[in-house]
């Protein structure tokens, strides 16, 4: 099999808290726009939070969008979400479907090899809604029923007992919704589609790094298409996953105007916006593939690098050395130069020494240069699925040769060339970078086609 093939991305989709297909996202990107409340009232009857903001999602017509009822009631929304994307990013490509050999399957019928296609793609904990959300029946359950008769209706108001929420009974279908693989096996299942199928689980970083084992894949020839992405989905009902993450004290702690409270490479940032979660997935192709097919070509993919701090679980190295290298790989394997990236779409997270070693990297390897930006200000930190909305970011910054801003930058760490206004920029090639907590470091570089519809 031949091998160095180029690798395009003929589909995306995605879904996020500032649109349900890439569309809506693009948009509101160039508009700034962005989606911050206040978290839910349920949560703070059973704890305080020093952060008390997030991201959410926007209401979604989930029959609209191809999912039935019995799909909802045996699939992490994690899982749920990836097929809504995964589903926009193969219509895009230009994949129909007619029924598959098992019930309510799908089949691509312009697959001729079902074993040359692979899914991977990645979260950072999978099903962890469906596992907290079942746990609190198994604490809950036998004990609110005792203590229904016990208590008095002051008592009971007092304890916010009808706020006590628990599934009537254990999901029979647990087990596979909480498992972090359900991800990209309900894809597989779905698609009927029977080359390797993999979730990478690498934390902030496990979208960027689908989307680079895929490259991998299809360049040396092991695969010729690939759907790849990332999800995630952390909304319980009482906010746990919210609150580990706030009791870590890598939650943004801006207090006031909401809107503000989102400030990647600001002065004033102190900490991350969660949000409820998201999801990307992109089409990959070998180019000889693409075009055999006639597919729309949208951008192609170059380079890649991925290293590991081997310094902390939590904070990434204040030096960024093995994130530099990481960008050196992907750059080395896009057989460019330094100059030629003229576009960065950062990590940018907003916490106080992400930001930091991040902008320093940058500055180091880079100088003033490139249009630098954090999609992250506008859509939160989606964590599994970051890596994947940025991808498809710098994809659309490149195609459409217009880069989004950046709301709340009014003080820079750095003098670097941030996007504080959409604006155009003219760049052939765009750097889309992600950093993970356990010190995770992935690059990825996207080249421009020229040809582009």
């Amino acid at each position: 099999m031949k091998s160095s093939r180029r690798v395009v991305i003929t589909g995306m989709g995605a879904l996020c808290n500032i649109g349900t297909t890439v569309d809506e996202m693009w948009a509101s990107a160039l508009k700034r726009q962005s989606q911050v409340s206040n978290i839910p009232k349920q949560w703070q009857l059973f704890n305080d939070f020093k952060c008390e903001v997030w991201a959410p999602l926007p209401p979604l017509d989930y029959a609209a969008r191809g999912v039935t009822k019995a799909q909802l009631l045996k699939t992490d929304l994690v899982t749920v979400h990836q097929y809504i994307t995964a589903t926009e990013a193969l219509k895009q490509a230009g994949f129909t479907f007619s029924e598959g050999d098992t019930k309510r399957t799908l089949k691509i019928n312009e697959l001729d090899n079902t074993q040359r296609m692979g899914v991977i793609t990645g979260t950072a904990v999978g099903g962890i809604t469906t596992a907290f959300n079942n746990h609190s029946l198994l604490v809950l359950g036998k004990n609110k029923k005792a203590l229904e008769g016990m208590l008095s209706d002051e008592q009971k108001q007092s304890l916010h007992f009808q706020d006590w929420l628990a599934p009537r009974k254990l999901n029979p279908f647990a087990i596979p919704m909480l498992m972090s693989n359900a991800v990209s096996a309900f894809l597989g299942i779905q698609f009927s589609i029977n080359g390797p199928n993999q979730t990478i689980d690498l934390a902030c970083a496990a979208g960027s790094s689908a989307i680079l084992t895929s490259f991998n894949a299809i360049k040396n020839g092991l695969l010729d298409i690939a759907l790849t992405g990332g999800s995630e989905y952390l909304n319980d009902d009482y906010g746990a996953s919210f609150r580990g993450f706030d009791v870590s004290g890598t939650l943004t702690q801006n207090k006031g105007d909401i809107t503000l409270a989102n400030r990647p490479f600001d002065k004033q940032r102190a900490g991350f916006l969660l949000a409820e979660g998201g999801s990307g997935a992109l089409v990959l192709e070998s180019y000889e593939h693409a075009t055999k097919r006639g597919a729309n070509i949208l951008c192609e993919i170059v380079g890649g690098g991925n290293t590991f701090d081997a310094f902390s679980m939590m904070q990434p190295d204040p030096c960024a050395k093995q994130a530099q290298i990481a960008i050196e790989q992907a750059i080395s394997t896009a057989n460019i130069s330094q100059q030629d990236i003229n576009y960065i779409n950062t990590h940018g997270t907003g916490t106080i020494s992400g930001d930091e070693s991040e902008s320093a990297l940058i500055k180091r390897l880079f100088g003033s240069r490139p249009l630098v930006a954090s999609t992250k200000a506008l859509t939160g930190h989606s964590i599994g699925a970051a890596g994947a909305l940025e991808a498809i970011i710098t994809a659309k910054t490149l195609m459409h040769q217009q880069a989004h801003g950046m709301p709340n930058l009014e003080e820079p760490i750095n003098d670097l060339n941030f996007a504080v206004e959409s604006q155009p920029v003219e760049a052939e090639y765009g750097l889309s970078q992600s950093f993970a907590f356990g010190g995770h470091n992935i690059a990825l570089i996207l080249k421009r086609i020229n040809n582009e519809n």
